[in-house]
């Protein structure tokens, strides 16, 4: 059988909303997309999943048997939905620096001054020094580094965006950036710009 998750949420859909225009306005998709999906997992199946008894639908007995099926997938898909839209509002999160013992002063105001926006984003923030700093960056066990102008001897995969006028937000290109590590950069950016520029809104 060459099922997929659309054809098992389309069938959950149509047996939860009782037929094919409320699957169809449930799933925002017209009904003949409801249709053809529902078709295609019968011919998977091999067998007829719903029957038509006096202009009633009902659910055949493999039927009953594809939809706890598709119950038990619809329910943690919605669950990992939701996490997936709070983690791209910064609902939650997670926010892993590290920083050289010199910027130990720079970091906790900027930090408490970005988590009262993003409260519910769990931030993670290490000190160590210099060389072991790179090596963590290098290894892509952490989201951001803060270091020094100086980033030469760090390969060509790195780039990095103001964190004050002395350090620097440095991070991988090959790694790709959470949305709470994108939105702290930007934050740190702008902090930057109106410590240069105080008279700036």
């Amino acid at each position: 059988m060459n099922l997929t998750l659309q054809q098992l949420s389309v069938f959950e859909r149509f047996v939860r909303t009782g037929g094919l225009k409320n699957a169809a306005e449930d799933a925002r998709m017209s009904e003949e997309e409801i249709a053809k999906h529902l078709y295609d997992l019968e011919k998977n199946i091999g067998l007829p999943l719903v029957t038509t008894h006096q202009q009633k639908a009902r659910v055949t007995e493999a039927g009953k048997e594809v939809l706890i099926c598709a119950e038990s997938i619809d329910i943690p898909m919605r669950a990992l939905k939701g996490a997936i839209k709070e983690i791209k509002n910064l609902e939650r999160g997670r926010l892993n620096i590290v920083i050289p013992e010199e910027a130990h002063d720079v970091m906790p105001k900027l930090l408490s001054t970005f988590n009262r926006v993003h409260e519910d984003i769990e931030i993670h923030l290490n000190v160590c020094e210099r060389n072991e700093l790179i090596t963590q960056l290098n290894s892509g066990k952490i989201d951001i580094a803060v270091m020094d102008r100086d980033v030469s001897e760090i390969d060509d995969g790195i780039s990095s965006s103001p964190l004050t006028q002395q350090w620097r937000n440095v991070f991988r290109n090959d790694q790709p950036r959470s949305p709470a590590a994108r939105s702290f950069c930007d934050f740190a950016t702008r902090n930057a710009k109106n410590s240069a520029n105080p008279d700036l809104d």
